[in-house]
């Protein structure tokens, strides 16, 4: 991962010719190298408030670095009135016209759980492109798989305990995230206390089933590796979350859920 490169929005649509900025342009217009795009989605950006990007992050375009590469779209950096914000673009291969659809969802979670903080706040969209709140955090991968062996159980517990009962709250309002059966880097965990914030709503669909308090608890304490050092701390068998899955998804109420965490966690 390289050091973060700042860029001046009118600073580069005025010296974009400069052949080392080719890489910029992909980025923008990803995967290709698209002027005409580039400079629509560009005057777009200044139009919304956004001075700069910010190429930083652990995927490598070129010579430069985003936060993330999806099959539908590029996750950058940006500044907002000072801000660090988030820019989600749509890829121009991508497989959906637009995000539109992935910004109401976030707008419906966000309005419906103004009190728990279920996913990052929206600031604008337009069919293209996604601006968020920026929300430091380590993934779900890296806090089940690092954070966890130096966490004391209390700590591990409030995290896990929180993800599980925000994925009910997922369930409640018929929001199947559907990539939380292998969450990635779908969950992330904001320090510093590690509360877990849903990020990525592109598979996202309404159903009136959800899946992802089942698809979450199956995640953390069966399918991770790390699911085995977690059953022992929590005197858990496969068994018993088969069982616990199993009320779940017969009832999906809240006493269900608080019966199942309590009995997790030891409440």
């Amino acid at each position: 991962m390289g050091s973060p490169t700042l860029i001046n929005l009118e600073e580069i649509i005025g010296n974009i010719k400069n052949d080392s900025k080719n890489d910029i342009v992909r980025i923008i217009t990803y995967p290709f190298i698209d002027l005409n795009i580039f400079y629509k989605r560009m005057e777009a950006l200044l139009e919304k408030g956004i001075r700069a990007i910010i190429l930083d992050g652990k995927v490598q375009i070129g010579r430069y670095y985003v936060m993330g590469k999806g099959t539908n779209s590029i996750v950058l950096k940006g500044l907002y009135k000072d801000n660090i914000i988030v820019i989600k673009l749509l890829r121009l291969d991508a497989s959906r016209n637009s995000l539109s659809f992935e910004a109401e969802v976030l707008k419906k979670i966000y309005n419906s759980y103004l009190h728990h903080k279920l996913v990052p706040e929206i600031i604008d969209h337009t069919e293209w492109m996604i601006i968020l709140e920026y929300l430091d955090g380590v993934s779900i991968f890296d806090f089940l798989n690092d954070d966890i062996f130096y966490l004391d159980k209390a700590e591990i517990s409030r995290a896990l305990y929180l993800t599980l009962y925000k994925a009910f709250l997922l369930d409640k309002i018929y929001i199947d995230h559907g990539e939380l059966s292998r969450p990635k880097s779908h969950i992330l965990y904001v320090e510093p206390d590690y509360d877990p914030v849903f990020i990525d709503f592109e598979s996202a669909r309404y159903k009136e089933s959800p899946k992802n308090f089942s698809s979450i608890i199956q995640a953390i304490f069966v399918r991770h590796p790390s699911s085995e050092y977690l059953r022992d701390i929590y005197n858990l068998n496969l068994e018993k979350i088969r069982r616990y899955i199993y009320i779940y998804n017969k009832s999906r109420s809240e006493e269900t859920v608080n019966y199942i965490l309590t009995k997790i966690f030891n409440l």
